[in-house]
């Protein structure tokens, strides 16, 4: 790990989807909202891409990719890693490193060394079961909260969202019939990735989050960003002029999210236990 120049708690961006120069074939079962231009997705996270980066607070940070989700045959990790390499690099990344847990298993042994040398760890897309499973499995998910204390930046989108949420409304299996999957549980809310761009997911989680009233919901446009330090407050960022914004639901009740309106979510959850 880099030497740091912050001193304030380190930064969690989950982001509901979005593009990163990424050839249109990197996917084999999901399309995004975003048009390509020719051969390859546009360029829609930077906003949230580089407030990762100059968050670290080192001049040159590194980065590790954690492409758990992703080894699910649905994707092309290689294609996927090179954009996202590019994509940091050009916003003043120094090294980024790759922990594919499931395709080089080899790598197990090595994670915590590399989760220990990262300033900035982005999670990408794909089957939250699987991610989840072969985290806890490894203890992975030890290793990242171990690194959250040290003040690792934490960054995803899709799975990578999710996964930093007590948990998710995830397509895991690609078969539009969306599920919850448990994520690790820092923060305390249900977070619903793509909402806006793939109406499978509304009204099932709609209707999840009605007959289950304790639950604390997040509707998570594709070019929106969940951002928290502290784990209890919230706010969501536009990563594009055209970000839907997003909304929390308790039970019935709905509210529309504005950006960059800090939410108390420890407050919301207190109300629902009452």
């Amino acid at each position: 790990m880099s030497q740091s120049f912050t001193n304030h708690q380190p930064l969690i961006i989950a982001m509901g989807g979005g593009t990163t120069g990424e050839r249109v074939d990197t996917y084999s079962s999901w399309e995004s909202s975003s048009p390509p231009n020719g051969d390859h997705y546009p360029v829609t996270t930077t906003l949230a891409d580089r407030l990762a980066v100059e968050d670290t607070g080192c001049p040159h940070p590194n980065l590790l990719l954690l492409t758990t989700a992703s080894e699910d045959g649905h994707h092309n990790v290689d294609q996927l890693v090179d954009a996202l390499t590019k994509q940091y690099q050009h916003l003043g990344v120094g090294t980024v490193k790759t922990l594919r847990l499931v395709q080089e298993p080899h790598t197990v042994p090595h994670a915590a060394e590399l989760i220990n040398w990262a300033d900035i760890i982005y999670v990408t897309g794909g089957n939250t079961h699987q991610m989840m499973r072969v985290w806890h499995e490894h203890h992975i998910h030890e290793m990242l909260t171990d690194a959250r204390r040290r003040g690792t930046i934490m960054i995803g989108t899709s799975a990578g969202a999710i996964c930093w949420a007590k948990s998710g409304w995830s397509n895991s299996f690609y078969t539009n019939r969306p599920f919850r999957v448990d994520g690790l549980g820092w923060i305390n809310t249900i977070i619903c990735p793509h909402h806006d761009a793939q109406p499978f997911r509304q009204d099932t989680f709609n209707q999840y989050l009605r007959i289950n009233p304790h639950l604390v919901g997040i509707a998570l446009p594709e070019q929106a960003a969940l951002l928290t330090r502290d784990l209890r407050t919230i706010t969501i960022m536009a990563m594009q002029p055209s970000a839907v914004p997003a909304h929390l639901q308790q039970g019935d009740r709905i509210r529309r999210l504005a950006f960059d309106e800090p939410i108390r979510l420890d407050a919301l959850t207190m109300n629902a236990r009452q």
